[in-house]
């Protein structure tokens, strides 16, 4: 049986915490702390704090658990993003 939606991203939202490195195509890699969830978004699911020498907040959008994400769904986070600072 499959897990709400909300329990799948409260799962992966404390991957993020446990592991705190996010590693990423081209053997590059984020030391992440701070991961937080966020709540009233459509597309964004957590924010967190990368600390590669310099600080910076960046938002966090997860894919369906079965399946792929469309460019339509980053599209449209990517202007939430914009919207909320």
């Amino acid at each position: 049986m499959r897990d709400s939606p909300r329990a799948y991203l409260d799962r992966m939202v404390e991957v993020l915490r446990q592991s705190k490195t996010l590693r990423l195509p081209g053997n590059t890699s984020l030391e992440l702390a701070d991961v937080r969830p966020l709540a009233d978004r459509e597309y964004l699911h957590a924010e967190a704090t990368v600390k590669n020498g310099t600080e910076k907040r960046i938002a966090i959008v997860f894919g369906p658990e079965d399946g792929a994400i469309g460019s339509e769904y980053v599209f449209n986070a990517s202007m939430e993003t914009m919207q909320q600072g």
